[in-house]
């Protein structure tokens, strides 16, 4: 049976964050069983592409109203 290799982490990224938003996070980490970089690291990357997904249905929201007389324009970013 052969192991599957894991790709190694290629960047650091240093977020300064004060001493209470530190165990936050700790807590939070812990509460999922998780060491606290993979909970950050994940909760980023669900924000990410929540963020994504609401600027793709807001584009299509402003494409639709142009298409149809009368209702307000969806044209403004609101992230």
């Amino acid at each position: 049976m052969s192991l599957m290799k894991r790709k190694p982490k290629s960047a650091d990224l240093t977020i300064r964050m004060s001493e209470a938003d530190r165990r936050t996070i700790e807590a939070a980490a812990k509460e999922d069983h998780l060491p606290a970089s993979t909970w950050l690291r994940q909760a980023a990357l669900r924000q990410a592409a929540a963020t994504r997904e609401a600027k793709v249905r807001r584009a299509r929201l402003a494409e639709l109203a142009k298409r149809l007389p009368g209702l307000p324009a969806f044209d403004r970013d609101d992230s």
